[in-house]
């Protein structure tokens, strides 16, 4: 069947008119919409990575305070059994896993109450080139007993 030149104008037209009204996504609009779905994973990203940042550092304070919460019960009983109690001051690094704390005790009276103590630990440790600290203060009355009383 030969078509002549005005028949196969009009099918085309006739073609081409059903595309134009069959609904499809433009390049704009599949551009648009894959920008939206990156916006928005791009912001759950930011909120997942603080809340990882929160934690380790809420891991960090933790463990800081049982280092704390040790060395305090050692520094006690050496205290405890020592006879006289000079003011001190020591420093010392404890690596607990990757990460090394770093360790301040001071002991002094400084208090006008005879034979209280303070006593201050502080326990520093670097994150993201900042130090961060956590601190125990506690004071402890220990009346020296003299010879007689032994």
């Amino acid at each position: 069947m030969l078509w002549s030149v005005k028949e196969k104008t009009s099918y085309r037209l006739r073609c081409n008119q059903h595309i134009r009204h069959k609904r499809t996504f433009t390049l704009v609009e599949a551009l648009l919409s894959v920008a939206i779905v990156a916006a928005g994973l791009i912001g759950i990203m930011q909120a997942l990575m603080k809340e990882v940042s929160a934690l380790s550092n809420i891991e960090e304070r933790i463990e800081s305070a049982r280092i704390l919460q040790e060395k305090f019960g050692e520094v006690t009983k050496e205290l405890l059994k020592a006879t006289q109690i000079a003011p001190v001051s020591r420093e010392n690094e404890i690596v607990c896993g990757p990460r090394r704390y770093k360790m301040q005790l001071y002991v002094d009276q400084k208090s006008p109450i005879k034979y209280l103590y303070e006593i201050q630990l502080v326990c520093s440790w670097q994150k993201f080139a900042r130090e961060q600290k956590n601190t125990l203060v506690t004071f402890l009355y220990k009346p020296i007993q003299s010879k007689n009383e032994q």
